[in-house]
């Protein structure tokens, strides 16, 4: 209840959050209004599942207020806090059970940390078709559907006349952009000065490891540095014609052009099949550093077996366990810190 002493006085009561945006206390209908901002303001609103409900509301207020000022929303990020988007595509519905309507001034949401199958994907879609200025939607650490993403003839066709990108970035370096031709992601941003670094454990889902697989195979191809790939437990054994690893999942992974470090660790390997990986090695011509760790391996390795591109190539190949490293000549292992002061002195 507003004194009415205060009405009269005309006292502005006025709140100003930060962003550019001021408010001023509408006495006569009890809410919140733009009271004042700058020429050149538009909103960038974060709402975090961590968020209290009281924050998460004002977030939610905010939108809606400068969406019906016609004021710029040029970013709506969503920190773990989607859960699910009304069956009309009319509103978001945080796992607060907070709901976002339709925002008209919505140019770029990002959806952060949420784990999208293809029904969830296709809603999203449905919600963006009715912000008419949204042009941007990025997805950032989420888990997506990799393959069949979504059939194009279900894609809005004003999306596609107003541009739209939809674009995927996991975190690794490589940022992919959904093809709304064939419904498929394709690769959007290639770092041109950074490497690729993957591990692949025993433990990921199977939706996980493929992701892994494609950027692998994607960054090979485009000729993207793969600095580290590690096989955490993940690793089961080679194709006979050296041509790929076959892991526990049953996945494959291809020869790769550009892999510089290959570490597999957690697993048992006996001397049939440790040739069998230098065979491996040999056909990614980049690859200089094989590492085992937490494994059992060959105390010697039959030197007539031991590809001479290897020993060509100088790779090492390290025992972590115990600090060897394989003398590629005589098969045997050496004492790992013995070797490196050799280098270091030369």
């Amino acid at each position: 209840m507003i004194p009415p002493a205060v009405k009269r006085r005309n006292i502005n009561i006025l709140y100003d959050r930060l962003n550019g945006l001021v408010y001023r206390l509408s006495f006569e209908h009890g809410q919140w209004k733009i009271h004042d901002q700058r020429a050149d303001s538009s909103l960038g609103v974060n709402i975090h599942q961590s968020h209290s409900q009281l924050e998460q509301e004002w977030s939610i207020q905010e939108l809606k207020i400068a969406a019906e000022a016609g004021v710029r929303i040029r970013d709506l990020a969503l920190y773990e806090s989607l859960n699910t988007v009304a069956d009309n595509g009319q509103s978001i519905i945080l796992t607060s059970g907070c709901t976002i309507p339709v925002l008209r001034t919505l140019q770029r949401l990002v959806i952060w940390g949420s784990n999208i199958n293809q029904e969830m994907f296709i809603k999203i879609l449905s919600y963006v078709k009715e912000c008419p200025q949204m042009t941007r939607l990025h997805f950032e650490h989420s888990q997506l559907p990799l393959k069949d993403v979504i059939d194009p003839e279900q894609i809005p066709s004003q999306l596609k006349e107003r541009g739209l990108r939809v674009l995927y970035d996991r975190g690794h370096g490589l940022v992919y952009r959904l093809s709304f031709d064939h419904g498929q992601w394709e690769i959007h941003y290639l770092p041109s000065n950074q490497s690729l670094s993957v591990g692949i454990d025993q433990g990921q889902s199977q939706l996980e490891q493929e992701w892994c697989l494609q950027e692998l195979k994607m960054a090979a191809e485009a000729g993207v540095a793969i600095s580290l790939l590690s096989l955490n437990a993940s690793f089961s054994t080679v194709a006979d014609n050296s041509q790929s690893i076959i892991l526990t999942s049953g996945h494959t992974l291809p020869v790769l052009q550009t892999l510089q470090l290959l570490f597999i660790q957690g697993t048992d390997i006996n001397q049939e099949m440790f040739i069998k990986i230098l065979s491996y090695v040999k056909e990614c011509p980049q690859l200089t550093l094989l590492h085992f760790e937490h494994s059992q391996l060959p105390d010697v390795v039959d030197p007539e077996q031991i590809p001479s591109q290897l020993k060509q190539r100088r790779l090492q190949v390290w025992w972590m366990d115990v600090y060897r490293l394989l003398d590629l000549e005589s098969g045997r292992w050496k004492d790992g810190v013995e070797q490196t002061a050799k280098w270091w002195a030369i």
